[in-house]
């Protein structure tokens, strides 16, 4: 399955979050978003970031409602069918 965490995974490696303690570390991927993924992915389509974002998104009624509405709007940001 082609989750926003899978494809958020398969970018460039870096480090998303970083925290001095397990329960700092915890706390920011729990509150925090994510960071911008241009910066180390600059080829990356600002219409794809936006598809991962609202994937990735910490509110649940924010997110797609199913992987095929996930999947459509990445093959919108993309441009071709996935």
């Amino acid at each position: 399955v082609c989750t926003p965490r899978a494809l958020f995974r398969r970018l460039p490696p870096r480090t998303s979050f970083a925290g001095a303690t397990l329960d700092e570390l915890l706390h920011k991927i729990v509150q925090e978003e994510p960071p911008p993924l241009t910066p180390v992915a600059f080829e990356l389509r600002p219409e794809l970031e936006m598809v991962l974002r609202r994937g990735l998104s910490k509110q649940r009624s924010a997110r797609y409602p199913s992987i095929a509405s996930f999947a459509r709007a990445l093959e919108a940001a993309c441009g071709r069918e996935i």
